[in-house]
């Protein structure tokens, strides 16, 4: 990355705000008996949350600061030494040859915008739905005092009997955060604020925070898969699709010259 290949970059965005996140894409090469690079596979990984800016703790800079907002006005060189973090050191540093023509980072820059709650996926994953299990949880977890009460219990059974079916929209939670008087959190999958009605504040509440994402309400502390292997296969396409069909995967498929036009038409 230079700092005129980073100006095209800002000149390319309007004028809205954008937070950044990471994709590593990294070769899995073998070196054989002649010294040549054999690529097998390459792995993606994803970084959920946008980069964030470090902060200085007791002398040194940790993690953990506010997320970088990408505008216009950023200086170019604010990418040059992106780059350099993760593409030269990270990539290059971790991987097994370390040559930076084998491994890319993608960089996906998202605006931010007001979340539309109406278009949201319903929230009903899992026999008991889902908001109303991190509910419980939380209760389940609470300092002595705040925790699950048999009146809460009853409460959240009530609301969740009618939100099984259909699933839990944003509204919904709002009226679950007034019957239990009880302030909760939405966030989407950058910890940006989805809900937040700033209702029932006061220093005996531990707010309840949940993780919204494709229709499912994950802990606040939700580790998501980041690692995935993507092979080559030069074989039979359905027995390629077979080979990768042990699990739960997903199959991204190329079609490339050397597929038949019989398999292209069975997909």
């Amino acid at each position: 990355m230079t700092e005129k290949r980073a100006q095209e970059i800002l000149n390319a965005i309007d004028n809205g705000e954008f937070l950044i996140r990471v994709k590593f894409i990294r070769a899995d090469v073998e070196i054989s008996s002649e010294g040549k690079y054999i690529k097998r596979s390459f792995k993606i990984k994803d970084k959920y949350e946008p980069i964030r800016e470090s902060k200085r703790a007791s002398g040194k800079y940790v993690r953990g600061g506010p997320n970088v907002i990408l505008t216009k006005k950023t200086k170019p060189d604010f990418w040059v030494g992106i780059d350099e973090k993760f593409l030269v050191r990270e990539v290059s540093g971790q991987s097994e040859v370390g040559r930076l023509d084998s491994n890319a980072v993608v960089y996906g820059l998202y605006r931010i915008r007001k979340p539309d709650v109406n278009r949201l996926m319903p929230m009903k994953d899992g026999a008991l739905n889902c908001v109303a299990q991190r509910v419980v949880e939380h209760f389940d977890q609470a300092k002595r005092g705040h925790g699950l009460t048999n009146i809460r219990r009853q409460k959240i059974d009530t609301w969740e009997k009618k939100m099984r079916i259909p699933g839990a929209r944003v509204q919904d939670v709002a009226e679950l955060e007034k019957i239990l008087k009880w302030p909760i959190t939405l966030l989407d999958i950058t910890h940006g604020k989805i809900f937040n009605s700033g209702k029932y504040r006061s220093g005996k509440y531990e707010e309840i925070e949940m993780v919204v994402y494709n229709g499912h309400a994950f802990p606040r502390n939700q580790h998501f898969p980041r690692d995935r292997m993507v092979e080559y296969y030069k074989n039979n396409t359905w027995e390629a699709i077979n080979s990768a069909l042990q699990g739960p995967q997903a199959i991204y498929i190329i079609i490339h010259s050397g597929v038949t036009q019989r398999d292209k038409q069975a997909f």
